[in-house]
C-alpha cells in the first residue's frame, strides 16, 4: 500500500492517503482503486481492508486509469511493477508529464500552476494551456527535465523582478502567437513566447540553497557523508548530503525516509535561534573567514574591493556605502595577521547572509 500511495503521489498526483482506509470524503478516488493499485505491487493475493477491518474481497491488480492499459494480474510481481513503470510514463498517460512539469514549475516560480502538486483530480490549474505545453513539450523531448528547467529558466517571466503574491498567467487569446509554419514542422514555441506576465511569486531559498549560497560566498564548501553517488566534478552541493545537519533540519530539509514535494515556507522562531547562534552556521562562517584569510582577498590591500566582491558574490551587485563602511570596520588590515583580522570577517559574512535580499529570491 506504501508503494502504491508513493507512486501515485508522486507521479500521478494522486492523493490516496484517505481511500487506502475507505472511500474518499473529500476527492473521487475509491477505496478499491488504492487496493487495486496496491495489488500491483504484492507478492501474492491482497484481501481488502476498510478501516483496518478485513472486507473478504480480494484485490485485483489494477492501474489508476483503465485507459492507459492493463496490468497482467497472473503475470509475477516483477513483471507487475515493470507494467505499472510503463503505464506510469508512457505517452498515452498525459498526467505523468503534467505533474512533472508542476513540479519544476513550483520549484522555480514559488507556486505551481496547479497549487496543490500532490492532488491533480479535478484541477485545471491557474494556466491549463500553459501546463498543457509544457507537459507535451517535455514528452515530446524524451522527459529531458534539464531542457524543461532550461526552457522556464530562460522565460521573460523567470527572469524578471518578483511582486509578492503573484503568479504568472498566460495572456489574453487575442495576445498569443498563433502556429507557425516553423512550430508545425516541430519547433515548438517557448512560454515566453506564449505571453506570460512578467513575475513570480517571492520565496526563500531552500535549505540546500542556503548552505551553496553561503559556501559561494565564502568559498569554502564542507565535506560531509554524501549519499551513495557519484559526487562528479566541482563544489559537492548540499543536496547530495546524506543526513541534514541542525541547521538544515531548521530551515526545512526533510528526511528522505519519507515523500515530502511541499516544504514549510514560514519563518520559525528555531530557525531564528539556528541562524543567530547555531553552532553549525557560526562554523561554516568561522572556515568561511579562514579560508577567504588565506587566498587573494585576504591580501588584498584595497578593503573596498573586498567588500565589492563579498556583495558581488551574495546579492548580484556592487556593495552600496553602508556596507563598505562596515566592510571598513569590521575587516582590519592587510598588515595585522590573520588571526586577528578573521572575526571581523566572520562578522560581515554573518551581516551579509542575515538579511532578506540574500535568503529571498527574486
Amino acid at each position: 500500500m506504501q508503494a502504491a500511495r508513493s507512486v501515485a503521489q508522486v507521479f500521478q498526483g494522486v492523493n490516496l492517503k484517505c481511500a487506502s482506509c475507505h472511500d474518499s470524503f473529500e476527492g473521487p478516488r475509491k477505496l478499491a482503486e488504492a487496493w487495486n493499485l496496491a495489488a500491483c505491487f504484492a507478492p501474492g493475493s491482497l484481501e481488502m481492508q476498510r478501516c483496518d477491518q478485513a472486507t473478504g474481497k480480494t484485490a485485483t491488480p489494477r492501474f489508476l486509469f483503465a485507459e492507459v492499459g492493463a496490468v497482467p494480474a497472473e503475470a509475477p510481481l516483477e513483471m507487475r511493477r515493470e507494467a505499472v513503470a510503463v503505464l506510469v510514463t508512457r505517452p498515452q498517460n498525459p498526467r505523468f508529464a503534467r505533474v512533472i512539469v508542476n513540479r519544476l514549475y513550483r520549484q522555480l516560480f514559488g507556486e505551481g500552476i496547479v497549487a496543490a502538486v500532490d492532488d491533480f483530480d479535478g484541477a485545471r490549474g491557474s494556466a491549463p494551456e500553459l501546463l498543457d505545453y509544457l507537459a507535451y513539450d517535455l514528452a515530446r523531448h524524451d522527459y529531458d527535465l534539464k531542457r524543461t528547467l532550461r526552457v522556464m529558466a530562460t522565460s521573460r517571466a523567470y527572469q524578471c523582478k518578483t511582486r509578492q503574491g503573484d503568479r504568472p498567467i498566460l495572456a489574453p487569446a487575442a495576445e498569443r502567437p498563433t502556429p507557425t509554419a516553423e512550430s508545425q514542422n516541430g519547433k515548438t514555441s517557448t512560454p515566453q513566447q506564449l505571453g506570460q506576465s512578467p513575475t513570480f511569486r517571492r520565496k526563500r531559498m531552500t535549505a540546500e540553497q542556503f548552505a551553496d549560497a553561503v559556501a559561494t560566498v565564502t568559498g569554502h564548501w564542507p565535506t560531509p557523508v554524501l549519499m551513495q553517488a557519484e559526487p562528479g566534478e566541482g563544489p559537492v552541493r548540499a543536496w547530495r548530503y546524506r543526513d541534514p545537519d541542525r541547521l538544515a533540519t531548521a530551515l526545512g530539509r526533510p528526511s528522505r525516509d519519507v515523500i515530502n514535494s511541499v516544504r514549510a515556507e514560514e519563518a520559525t522562531v528555531l530557525q531564528a535561534l539556528e541562524l543567530v547562534n547555531g553552532d553549525v552556521l557560526h562554523q561554516r562562517l568561522s572556515q568561511g573567514a579562514e579560508a577567504l584569510l588565506a587566498g587573494p582577498l585576504g591580501r588584498e590591500t584595497d578593503i573596498d574591493n573586498v567588500v565589492h566582491t563579498l556583495c558581488r558574490r551574495a546579492y548580484c551587485r556592487e556593495a552600496a556605502a553602508a556596507e563598505l563602511e562596515q566592510g571598513r570596520k569590521l575587516l582590519g588590515a592587510p598588515q595585522q595577521r590573520p588571526a586577528q583580522r578573521r572575526a571581523g570577517w566572520e562578522d560581515l559574512l554573518w551581516l551579509l547572509i542575515m538579511r532578506s535580499e540574500f535568503q529571498y529570491i527574486d
